[in-house]
């Protein structure tokens, strides 16, 4: 707290009327409107770098050229640049700003507008960290959602969103824009995101349409408009996908992307299937999921890896059963520890706990499920499944989860949560448990 009110006396800002988390936004920014300025939002904070990134009309600022400065506790500028905003890319920017100092709190400054943020340690340093996650938003312009607010009280280390967050159903570049713009010009999620890293994977409705795959014509213009409004580390290969990963203490997320490359190609792991990562994803995949040395490796998607889905269902993790089995191959060959699987999509919160017998992994196999952020439920996805140990349907639900490094052995914990602040379920597992 000291050190952000230095920051605001040496920059020049009251404490009166102003959060000492940012200031607020804009009278633009109202129910209903999506306003000349939407954000600046944190994307990816590391140790030494963080991401800004942002969409701003001439209403808000007039010159084309937008001076960004990073300022330390002092108050001091440790960087700085002029970003120029472009109509090819929505008015949209982004900053990486690189050379920062581990454990330390910094402050975007964007003329009168200041975004804070502090950097984790170094990833081998005893730490505690939560993410929060949620996916299926089904967000209605100009309406409140609950969930947003619910998530920024419990102060997670960062939000993952994982798919249908916003529902787009459309590979229209416009469509695809006037979503995402609609969607975090929400107050309470443009509160969350300016004060909480983010990062995000897509699924069917955010990519391009209901079980949609790789296949689909079209598909550059939805991973344009993801780019333009995402700050995630890296994006695929830099030119094609939307995968990636990220290290918060003692945690490596795997975001997977389950839609780019899906039906394009023969899988790798049978030529006579069709693929669901493709080869450059799983190529990927292999060499970053057997290098971490995080206590705990989240693989993350938008899909359910289990086949306990509503009857018709074509997207999800078991219809590509070989692929599943592949993955599952590498961390019991590898004998990669604290693999833990998440997942969305279905409009349920569930939990599955995947024998040694069935994965061929040394020890069980988590399957943690979130969805939806938003209130539309869905009971035919209630089906029975001999791992399964939690179900709820619960409208504007999210999945915190705790990793403790700062104890011995390190502690993984899930607890899901409400938009009421009430815990639906709790699982907590040590090292111990997940290790081969």
């Amino acid at each position: 707290m000291q050190v952000v009110l230095r920051l605001l006396s040496v920059l020049g800002l009251s404490v009166l009327g102003l959060s000492v988390l940012g200031p607020s936004l804009p009278p633009a920014q109202i129910l209903g409107k999506v306003p000349s300025l939407l954000g600046p939002y944190l994307g990816h904070v590391g140790p030494h770098e963080a991401t800004l990134f942002l969409r701003a009309t001439g209403d808000v600022y007039g010159p084309e050229v937008i001076p960004i400065t990073v300022v330390d506790g002092e108050g001091k500028s440790v960087r700085q640049i002029e970003i120029a905003r472009k109509l090819e890319h929505d008015m949209t920017l982004r900053w990486d700003a690189t050379g920062l100092q581990p454990d330390t709190t910094y402050a975007f400054a964007l003329l009168d507008v200041r975004c804070f943020f502090k950097t984790p340690r170094e990833p081998d340093r005893p730490a505690r960290v939560t993410l929060a996650f949620g996916s299926c938003a089904n967000d209605r312009p100009g309406l409140p959602n609950p969930v947003w607010k619910a998530i920024l009280d419990a102060k997670p280390t960062a939000l993952v969103l994982i798919g249908d967050t916003p529902y787009i159903d459309s590979v229209q570049l416009e469509d695809q824009r006037r979503r995402y713009k609609e969607f975090i010009a929400n107050p309470d999620l443009t509160a969350l995101m300016k004060v909480t890293p983010s990062y995000a994977i897509w699924d069917d409705h955010d990519f391009a349409g209901d079980g949609k795959d790789g296949t689909t014509p079209g598909k550059a213009a939805c991973r344009q408009a993801f780019l333009e409004y995402h700050g995630n580390p890296t994006a695929g290969d830099g030119a094609e996908g939307i995968y990636t990963h990220f290290r918060r203490g003692g945690v490596d997320v795997f975001l997977l992307d389950t839609r780019w490359f899906s039906g394009t190609e023969k899988s790798f792991a049978d030529p006579e299937k069709p693929t669901l990562l493709g080869k450059q994803q799983w190529e990927w995949l292999q060499r970053e999921l057997a290098a971490s040395t995080a206590p705990f490796k989240l693989l993350v998607s938008g899909m359910v890896w289990n086949d306990a889905v509503r009857p018709g269902k074509p997207d999800y993790w078991m219809a590509y059963p070989y692929e599943r089995a592949a993955v599952l191959k590498l961390v019991a060959d590898k004998k990669i520890p604290g693999v833990v699987l998440i997942g969305g999509d279905i409009h349920r919160s569930r939990a599955f706990v995947h024998p040694k017998e069935e994965t061929g992994v040394a020890y069980p196999v988590h399957e943690w499920i979130t969805s939806p952020l938003g209130d539309n439920v869905m009971e035919e996805a209630a089906v029975a499944h001999p791992a399964l140990v939690f179900d709820r349907g619960e409208k504007n639900s999210f999945l915190l989860v705790k990793a403790d490094t700062a104890v011995d052995p390190p502690v993984l914990t899930a607890r899901w949560m409400n938009a009421a602040g009430q815990e639906l379920h709790k699982i907590e597992l040590s090292a111990k448990d997940l290790a081969p």
